[in-house]
């Protein structure tokens, strides 16, 4: 989910190419807030692309909170010093349950990506976050999203359960 724009790039092209009122969250990083009159968003190259999903601001909630969550504990286990345990277990895995259509697996996704590539000399630390659907067709447009977004790398693992299905992308 590599970003080409800065924030305020993406701001000032959403706002003078497209004319949409449009601000930062004051809550929630990369979150941008348009309106609810705001009409043609859908059609918006950015959206189509991937590149920017829609969503409520009530499903960044906790995939902001475990995102921080993991990031605390990331840096105090940077804090300490090397070869020394660390009383807390540094951040992991993450499993995202019932998880389609997949706005809350790529936003969290997107912000852990953006916190390893900014403190991180590699990516070896960045989580997995497996992203699990029972359902078939709702795994579909999961899996849809997820490459849309360009979230299927080292951060996605997709899997089908329950179904005699099973499809894995890492």
């Amino acid at each position: 989910m590599k970003c080409t724009y800065t924030e305020e790039e993406l701001l000032d092209k959403l706002r003078n190419e497209y004319n949409f009122e449009v601000e930062s969250d004051t809550l929630i990083p990369g979150l941008f807030q348009l309106p609810s009159t705001t009409r043609g968003l859908g059609e918006c190259e950015l959206v189509k692309s991937g590149f920017i999903i829609i969503q409520d601001k009530a499903s960044c909630i906790p995939s902001q909170l475990l995102s921080d969550e993991w990031i605390e504990h990331d840096g105090l286990n940077q804090a300490h010093s090397e070869g020394e345990a660390s009383p807390l277990y540094y951040g992991g895995d993450i499993i995202d349950a019932c998880s389609a259509p997949g706005n809350k697996t790529s936003h969290m996704g997107s912000v852990l990506y953006d916190y390893c590539t900014k403190t991180h000399d590699t990516m070896d630390n960045m989580p997995h976050i497996n992203a699990f659907e029972k359902d078939l067709k709702r795994y579909k447009l999961l899996k849809s999203r997820m490459t849309q977004a360009n979230a299927i790398n080292r951060q996605l693992q997709s899997n089908v359960l329950g179904n005699g299905t099973k499809d894995t992308t890492s």
